[in-house]
């Protein structure tokens, strides 16, 4: 059973997004995106873990590009330059370990390409 999923919004909203939720040495934080059907602005913190779906919010990043991390507001861009995706993608493996473990479920299955977006302040 994933608890963490369950716990982070509970945690985020008692402590107004005081608490980091941390996943290995990947911080958690929230992502403000506008919905893509409702329009209506969610606050997530998702990774999907190698599903082969992309996150909801992914969608929304793609349908609405103006999105809030931290207290921050950014462009989202999806990062579509093999050299640069493999690059930025080893990166993050070097963060958090578990990335390399969701590529090569994506490759042994024939899933998906996992999206990095780059963050542009506004």
């Amino acid at each position: 059973m994933h608890v963490a999923p369950r716990i982070d919004p509970w945690l985020y909203r008692i402590t107004h997004g005081r608490y980091p939720v941390v996943m290995g040495m990947v911080l958690n934080a929230p992502l403000l995106t506008t919905g893509a059907k409702t329009g209506q602005p969610p606050i997530v913190i998702a990774s999907y873990g190698g599903e082969p779906k992309n996150p909801q919010w992914y969608y929304n990043l793609k349908a609405h590009p103006e999105c809030r991390f931290g207290d921050e507001d950014y462009i989202a861009t999806e990062v579509t330059d093999p050299d640069e995706y493999a690059r930025l993608y080893e990166l993050a493996e070097r963060v958090y370990s578990g990335f390399g473990d969701y590529r090569a479920k994506m490759a042994a299955t024939g899933g998906r390409r996992i999206p990095v977006f780059r963050l542009t302040p506004c």
